[in-house]
This record gives C-alpha cells, structure tokens and sequence, in this order.
C-alpha cells in the first residue's frame, strides 16, 4: 500500500542552500531550511532541519530530515529515500513512530 507522506515544493540552490515548503497545516505550520551536497554526477545528499508543532499550535521540537536523491535522465526529475527523526523539545529524546524511512519522487516545474 502507497501513502503520501506529505507533499512539498522544494528550491534547491547551486550554494547548497536547500529550502522546502511542505503541505503542512495552517494552524501548526512546519518551517524547514538545510543543506545539500552532490555526492555523485547525478546524487545528492539533502539534509535539512524542521521545527514541528502538532495541530494545536503548541512546540513539538526539532526534526531531521535525511534524503538521497538521484536525478532522471531526464534532468527533469528526481527519486530516492528519506529518513525522518522527530525529536523532543530537548533535541535529543527521539519521539515515536519516528524514524520514518520511505520513498520519493519529484518533478520539476517551470515557468511554461
């Protein structure tokens, strides 16, 4: 059985600068800045940083958030893996069910 974990746009700089926007809530909005490296001709290797709150509004604690990522043929697309750690306010107790390992995929968009 396929879910969808959560749906994003994501702008990734030449830099390294790495900056998605997730379908969080509007009530408990997640906000994420990182990093990536190219590891490959085609690999990288983003890692980027949320602060959480749950759907009232109140502080959860930090997230890390791992990905390969390997761009199509195409250059126009992307797939790989992720892995999610949500931590507690004290940035190191690890809340459950995390880690979260799953898949993903991307495309592109342009300004066509």
């Amino acid at each position: 059985m396929r879910v969808v974990f959560v749906r994003a746009l994501v702008a990734a700089a030449f830099g390294g600068l790495f900056a998605p926007a997730a379908n969080a809530s509007c009530v408990s909005p997640n906000v994420c800045l990182g990093v990536w490296e190219r590891t490959g001709p085609f690999t990288s290797t983003p890692n980027h940083l949320a602060l959480s709150w749950d759907g009232a509004g109140n502080a959860v604690g930090p997230a890390t958030i791992t990905e390969t990522v390997t761009l199509g043929r195409d250059g126009d697309s992307f797939t790989g893996t992720f892995t999610i750690t949500q931590y507690a306010l004290d940035g190191r107790t690890v809340l459950p069910p995390t880690p979260i390992v799953g898949t993903l995929a991307g495309t592109r968009i342009t300004p066509d």
